[in-house]
């Protein structure tokens, strides 16, 4: 379990790191990867439980100009709870998420690295 811990420590500096452009480099592609908290609630779901879920994906990134990017992303997510319905009754609910989301980012300043995203 520890080294699994290290190895995300790792994958999280890397990727932040990995995120700036090289010199004159029009693109870039990258991973994400992440851990969160998930929960279902319903009228039917008695006794819901967090239950830890993963996300994951990859990304493009294109540079349209000296301070205008585009991102387009392709996520996959599992989400769902675990539940206590008594004898006979489900006890666990996992649900994947698809998500392609589209970023339209503006640079405010480069030397501080902040942005605008649209």
């Amino acid at each position: 379990m520890r080294n699994i811990f290290f190895i995300l420590f790792l994958l999280i500096g890397f990727s932040s790191k990995a995120q700036l452009y090289q010199k004159d480099e029009k693109f870039h592609v990258g991973m994400k990867a992440g851990l969160g908290p998930t929960i279902l609630f319903g009228d039917e779901l008695k006794n819901a439980k967090t239950k830890i879920s993963f996300q994951g994906g990859v990304f493009f990134k294109h540079r349209l100009g000296q301070s205008l990017h585009f991102q387009s992303e392709a996520l996959a997510s599992y989400k769902g709870g675990k539940f206590d319905n008594g004898v006979g009754s489900y006890e666990r609910v996992s649900l994947l998420y698809l998500d392609f989301p589209q970023y339209l980012q503006i640079d405010v300043s480069n030397k501080t690295n902040k942005h605008i995203v649209f």
